[in-house]
């Protein structure tokens, strides 16, 4: 979620985004049962998980509801939310990036049923299917609004890579002071309590803010 397109700024719409999803259908579906849901940095059923299940199961009436809190309404009729800006009415339409891998079209099934899923509550998603190199230049470039990407994690459970403001893998351009700290304070902690502590500090903002899917 590309924090510095105008429509993901707002926090109900990136949460509404979350709401819209079913990820474990679009895990049966494209991955075939064959993969682990986890909705924060870390891995699920470790002493260093956190999260609600409940906040990040599917909700379309609660995503329908933060859309038209944010203002985003289907004032023609024509099944996409628009809104006024600049004094004319702009759709809620997103670039939608995502690469294609070698004999495995995985990836771009799952891309389909999420761009389905968001339709479902008025949001248009583009889908466009280029190569890595394509899509991680796009990324880089902040030139998107949504892009499904992997990364691969570290040993270590410190995914302040992906959210510590202008990190590496921040491609999200999700920036907070709060989490910056949160961070600084994990990397100084010298016990498991004290870092699963952290960890769990930095999941709750995580929950709250939305960085990421």
């Amino acid at each position: 979620l590309n924090h510095r397109s105008y429509e993901l700024e707002d926090v109900r719409v990136r949460k509404a985004i979350r709401a819209a999803l079913n990820i474990d259908s679009i895990s049966e579906n494209a991955y075939m049962g064959m993969a682990q849901r986890t909705d924060t940095p870390l891995p699920a059923g470790t002493w260093m998980y956190r999260a609600d299940e409940t906040i990040f199961r599917q909700d379309l009436d609660m995503a329908k509801q933060l859309l038209d809190e944010a203002g985003w309404k289907d004032s023609d009729g024509d099944g996409i939310r628009d809104m006024p800006r600049d004094g004319k009415s702009v759709k809620l339409t997103l670039r939608f990036y995502a690469y294609e891998e070698q004999d495995n079209s995985v990836r771009i099934n799952a891309a389909n049923q999420i761009a389905s899923q968001l339709l479902a509550v008025g949001i248009e998603a583009r889908l466009s299917v280029m190569s890595f190199q394509e899509a991680q230049e796009k990324m880089a470039a902040g030139s998107f609004d949504l892009a499904m990407a992997s990364f691969n994690m570290d040993f270590t459970p410190d995914p302040g890579f992906l959210l510590i403001s202008g990190n590496t893998g921040n491609y999200a351009r999700y920036k907070s002071d709060a989490m910056d700290k949160l961070f600084d304070e994990l990397r100084v902690s010298l016990s498991r309590e004290a870092y699963q502590n952290k960890l769990y500090q930095i999941q709750d903002l995580f929950t709250q803010d939305c960085p990421f899917i």
